[in-house]
């Protein structure tokens, strides 16, 4: 328990006060701060309160938000969180790291066909419902005379909770067409090359040198979709032709430059590594 891997003074605080008040709440991965991150940036405050009959000085810590956009990141936030709780002796360290593990899995399960692999942002709410399972049935989180933690046993009851699964169930990809975007009359047409939504007026050769710009898939592009697995635009130019707005996995204002294949979302641009799935050329 060093350097990144230990847990800020603020969230063994957190913990210790569940402790003491016999009630459990939930501690966002992103709030579990490390000890580092806590003298770095972090401020304090004090403020003034009356406690049993008397008055005292209670001095807080704020800390920034942990970045929780990747999986190993998450995962350290979460032993962080565990520590805390075996300090507090509201759960065991090993116990909560077998949830982590049977939570996280869920990332690298393979999905039926048609459907999207679990996500971060799944694994957040199903983690925040297990808390709320906890809350509702573990009355007292005290450990017991024996020595067992009412926390521990509970904790593995919550991932069998349909509230809880719910939320790791694999989501269906969604149709191609529910993803169009709209046209983008103020940027340079790069796809022209390629038959989609025609702009400007109807007749062969009538809008010659109006650069309309469009950023619509072909509709000979099976599979292609215009958001990746959390929801964020893909740049259409990039997959189709070129754009050098920004480089492969970066993001321009039309989107992310990633493969807009389903389940693919690769830094890669569909035109160059999928080139047999690439729609037809026809000549009008």
């Amino acid at each position: 328990m060093e350097g990144i891997r230990e847990p800020s003074q603020a969230l063994l605080d957190e913990c210790a006060h569940q402790y003491d008040t016999k009630v459990i709440r939930y501690i966002e991965p992103a709030k579990c701060n490390s000890r580092e991150l806590e003298i770095s940036v972090g401020k304090s405050d004090r403020k003034l309160r009356i406690e049993t009959n008397s008055l005292t000085i209670r001095e807080t810590k704020n800390s920034p938000e942990e970045d929780i956009s990747s999986e190993y990141k998450l995962q350290l936030c979460l032993k962080r969180r565990a520590i805390a709780y075996e300090f507090a002796s509201l759960i065991s360290y090993s116990v909560h790291e077998r949830y982590v593990d049977k939570l996280m899995r869920r990332l690298n399960t393979d999905p039926p066909p048609n459907y999207q692999q679990t996500s971060l942002s799944q694994i957040l709410k199903a983690d925040r419902e297990v808390w709320i399972f906890l809350a509702q049935q573990v009355s007292d989180i005290r450990p017991k005379a024996d020595g067992t933690k009412p926390l521990d046993a509970a904790l593995h009851e919550a991932l069998t909770d349909y509230n809880v699964v719910f939320h790791m169930l694999p989501l269906p990809v969604p149709p191609s067409s529910s993803y169009a975007p709209m046209r983008n009359r103020d940027e340079p047409n790069r796809d022209a090359g390629y038959k989609g939504q025609a702009a400007g007026k109807k007749g062969k050769g009538r809008n010659k040198g109006q650069n309309q710009g469009s950023s619509v898939a072909p509709r000979g592009t099976k599979g292609a979709v215009g958001r990746d697995a959390k929801g964020r635009a893909i740049c259409f130019n990039y997959n189709l032709s070129e754009c050098s707005d920004a480089p492969a996995g970066g993001s321009c204002r039309r989107g992310r430059h990633i493969c807009f294949k389903a389940n693919c979302f690769r830094p890669h641009a569909f035109h160059a590594s999928h080139p047999d799935e690439m729609p037809k050329q026809t000549s009008s």
